[in-house]
């Protein structure tokens, strides 16, 4: 494995309405090792008007970017084909506007038995991503892939009783 500045944006109509992120999920690749171990691994979200990335990193941001994950050292494991990066703060997607998630990690140590994890990609319209190999990159490369990625947490819905949701299906 080599270091990392990585970002996705992630389209409003992708996600399906507000809700509260305390995790995200990779399908990993066939042939992928069980776990991966980082001397650094950093995750910031925030929000982006941009529906296809630009080279420079900071500028994909429209807004305020939150640090939801930050180890000085962390173990990913790939179980059952998804790899999944539990939040160390919740970040509140507002249902409005694409989503930037940004991973950083610096691997240039020497890690005993490190399995890489790749993960499963498939083909989007415009640059979705965009990574250099140095997590202080101010730029990166633009590619036009989409990683197999899940979005977990708590959706934000209206409270209704069951009479009312009734009236609005006749």
């Amino acid at each position: 494995m080599s270091s990392l500045r990585y970002q996705v944006v992630v389209l409003e109509s992708e996600i399906g309405g507000a809700m509260l992120i305390d995790a995200f999920s990779f399908e990993a690749a066939p042939g992928t090792g069980q776990f991966s171990m980082f001397n650094g691994y950093h995750v910031c979200m925030g929000p982006s008007d941009l529906a296809g990335l630009g080279t420079v990193f900071n500028d994909n941001y429209s807004g305020d970017v939150l640090t939801v994950y930050d180890h000085s050292q962390a173990t990913h494991y790939n179980n059952n084909g998804l790899v999944t990066i539990p939040l160390d703060t919740p970040y509140w997607y507002s249902g409005q506007g694409n989503l930037i998630i940004e991973i950083k990690y610096d691997d240039s140590g020497s890690i005993p038995d490190n399995q890489s994890v790749y993960v499963m990609y498939c083909a989007a319209e415009g640059n979705r991503i965009v990574w250099d190999y140095s997590p202080e990159a101010p730029a990166g490369q633009l590619y036009p892939f989409l990683p197999h990625m899940f979005i977990s947490g708590d959706m934000s819905l209206d409270t209704s009783t069951f009479g009312s949701i009734k009236a609005i299906f006749q």
